[in-house]
């Protein structure tokens, strides 16, 4: 559908709550004529052209994270390395190099997820699964990567002067956009139990 097709019309521009500067708006589709020129795929194929851009939208996603989850584990760490507190660096305390390792850990973890997961999409490969769980995985982890690495921050972090605030704020709709959490979770289930069909047969007793 393109701009300017009759009955095609934006109805409000939303303001959201973050994504600072990218358009989002309520769409109407009044009667709109599509010229079958326009049409994805062929006839009857409607589903699996869904399906497919859904995975790449859910891969896509999970992509534009990583960049906010590295930096902001490269300013916590600079910030604590920095920070004094009792005479010494506060990236010294056990409790702060917990939280550093749990967000290097949810980084790499959602990097191999997301790399594997376009992997299988470049080789036409039913990824379904491995999209859906990428998606699921790296916007619930990046929003305890940004809190933690807030808290190790402490109050800097919460200032406009550092780039967390905008990571915080953007942090909820990665778990809304593309399909939420919920869904993930519902498409997860349905799509392993049948995956998983024979590695999860009980033995016969």
């Amino acid at each position: 559908v393109e701009k300017g097709m009759q009955g095609f019309n934006v109805e409000k521009i939303n303001e959201l709550g973050g994504w600072v500067g990218l358009p989002n708006g309520y769409l109407s589709f009044d009667n709109v004529k599509v010229p079958i020129q326009n049409r994805l795929g062929a006839d009857g194929d409607g589903w699996k052209v869904v399906v497919d851009g859904l995975n790449f939208e859910r891969n896509l996603f999970a992509a534009g994270m990583l960049g906010p989850m590295r930096e902001a584990i490269k300013y916590a760490v600079g910030h604590a390395q920095r920070r004094l507190q009792f005479g010494e660096p506060t990236i010294e305390l056990e409790v702060n190099q917990f939280k550093i390792a749990d967000m290097l850990a949810q980084l790499r973890t959602a990097r191999l997820l997301t790399y594997y997961s376009a992997y299988l999409m470049d080789l036409k490969l039913n990824a379904v699964m491995e999209a859906t769980l990428t998606k699921l995985y790296t916007s619930e982890g990046y929003e305890r990567l940004v809190i933690d690495a807030q808290q190790v921050m402490g109050g800097d972090g919460w200032t406009r002067f550092y780039p967390l605030e905008t990571f915080m704020r953007d942090a909820k709709v990665n778990q809304l956009g593309a399909g939420t959490s919920e869904v993930m979770r519902i498409n997860l289930y349905r799509q392993g139990i049948r995956a998983m069909a024979d590695e999860l047969k009980m033995p016969h007793r």
